[in-house]
């Protein structure tokens, strides 16, 4: 992303957050969007609306209700970060959990969590849509943060695919061929390594590896090193032009892992799907959803993310 597209970014969001602060000055403000209504019996609490408490006993029935209650608000200390990450999402604003921690002075984790609440929701909604699997290594120019999905030693954005050889090529390959095809694997193998696998006389091993480099089927590194070579991931042009629009709606988050990129995803969903989620239908739905705070985010497969259909 250039400066300048940034810098309109960022001046974006600067001032959808002043018409948020607008709205909802204080955590009283954003109190008033929750009805002070027994969850027991129905009744309306007038005092504890005009005085914003968020617990009250009803006059009617004596039941202690908690406003918050049944919503993705429930167990905030304060309401104000959440309702400016919605706010902002609403807007098509960029707020990250970075600069949400800094704005409200909470901790970053706090601000983290409060992010991959929405993104939980997020992916709950996209799961009412039809989806189509993509693999994650098209995502590889935004992959660059480390996560228990990574192969120890190496970038990030390498995942170790389990790649198949067509039956038709295997057949016109010999034995000694066909033995260092199972030998090899995608990622670089030394020459000794490959050698042990293969389990051949090294004359022949050299031999059969030698002309696999030649016929494409393996590729050669530095350092004596073979890998397979893997088939390079198909796209349409419209799977191309959305992954354009992603990649530069990641980068306003220095890049992501790809244990989380299924929650990334969703959230770019909510973003630029207008069809579903309209101004003030965020909102909505989080008043009417319940996360925890001990639900997790889920971690997809590491080949395999879901694509909604927009």
């Amino acid at each position: 992303m250039n400066k300048t597209k940034r810098a309109q970014e960022e001046e974006y969001t600067r001032q959808s957050l002043q018409k948020f602060f607008a709205k909802y000055p204080n955590e009283d403000a954003c109190l008033r969007e929750f009805p002070a209504n027994c969850k027991a019996c129905g009744t309306y609490n007038e005092k504890a609306f005009e005085s914003s408490q968020r617990v009250f006993d009803c006059d009617n029935c004596s039941t202690k209700t908690w406003r918050t209650a049944g919503t993705i608000f429930h167990g905030l200390k304060y309401l104000l970060p959440t309702f400016a990450l919605i706010w902002t999402h609403e807007d098509r604003a960029i707020l990250s959990p970075y600069k949400l921690s800094r704005i409200f002075k909470i901790a970053y984790s706090t601000a983290w969590e409060t992010d991959k609440k929405l993104h939980n929701l997020f992916e709950r909604e996209m799961e009412n849509f039809d989806t189509a699997d993509m693999v994650t290594t098209a995502f590889n120019p935004v992959i660059c943060k480390r996560s228990n999905f990574c192969t120890g030693g190496e970038h990030p954005d390498y995942f170790e695919e389990n790649v198949q050889m067509d039956p038709d090529i295997l057949d016109d390959l010999d034995e000694d061929q066909q033995a260092v095809c199972a030998a090899l694997i995608v990622k670089p193998t030394g020459f000794d390594v490959l050698f042990e696998k293969a389990g051949i006389p090294i004359a022949r091993f050299s031999a059969a590896l030698g002309t696999l480099n030649l016929l494409g089927i393996v590729k050669q590194h530095l350092g004596n090193k073979y890998s397979l070579k893997k088939n390079p991931t198909v796209l349409s042009r419209s799977e191309k032009s959305l992954l354009e629009v992603f990649f530069e709606y990641i980068r306003n988050f220095h890049g992501i892992s790809r244990k989380y990129l299924q929650q990334y995803v969703a959230a770019f969903w909510a973003r630029y799907c207008r069809k579903r989620w309209s101004k003030g239908s965020l909102l909505k739905c989080c008043m009417t959803n319940a996360i925890n705070g001990s639900q997790r985010v889920r971690c997809i497969h590491p080949g395999i993310v879901q694509i909604p259909f927009v």
